[in-house]
């Protein structure tokens, strides 16, 4: 497993091998996190670019006061966020991106359904989905996303609570 923390360091060393390989490495992850708050594939590879030349920029800052997957998660968050608001895009459910375009094989392997799955997350609100997409396809603990949203732990909790709830029901109704 590549250690992201030592990558940022070379990369505050100005390493631009150390920011390949730290883009090889995370690309996807990063790119899927931006596509789900977005949901604009254009708009989301464009983000993605403008969240590693920050990283870049800003590799000297990392204080590994988290881990620095939560770092550049919050880096692309807060891209993701100011074009939304430039934008002022609007959910619309249909137009929620395809999950099981390059997703991993652990993705599959967890949900024996994921059509249905999908068509569930379409369904929930933009913080419960993010949520969901933080704590099960990022594996970010519950502090590292209270970091990451600047939310009290608690809100996280409850968020997660309601997200999976919300989820559950239309599984069982849809399994029903």
């Amino acid at each position: 497993m590549i250690d992201l923390e030592a990558l940022l360091g070379r990369i505050a060393a100005n390493d631009k091998e150390a920011l390949g390989l730290l883009y090889k490495t995370i690309h996807k992850r990063v790119y899927f996190y931006i596509l789900t708050l977005v949901r604009d594939e254009v708009a989301a590879q464009d983000i993605l670019s403008d969240t590693f030349v920050q990283v870049w920029r800003s590799a000297a800052k990392f204080e590994g006061r988290s881990k620095a997957i939560t770092w550049i998660l919050g880096i692309a968050r807060n891209l993701a966020l100011k074009f939304i608001s430039k934008k002022r895009n609007f959910e619309d459910i249909d137009n929620f991106y395809n999950l099981k375009n390059e997703k991993s094989e652990e993705f599959t392997k967890r949900f024996e359904n994921l059509e249905l799955l999908q068509k569930g997350l379409k369904r929930l609100s933009r913080k419960h989905r993010e949520i969901l997409e933080l704590v099960f396809f990022h594996e970010l603990t519950y502090e590292e996303i209270s970091k990451l949203l600047s939310i009290p732990l608690n809100t996280v909790k409850t968020r997660v609570f309601h997200a999976k709830k919300a989820l559950k029901k239309y599984l069982n109704k849809a399994l029903a």
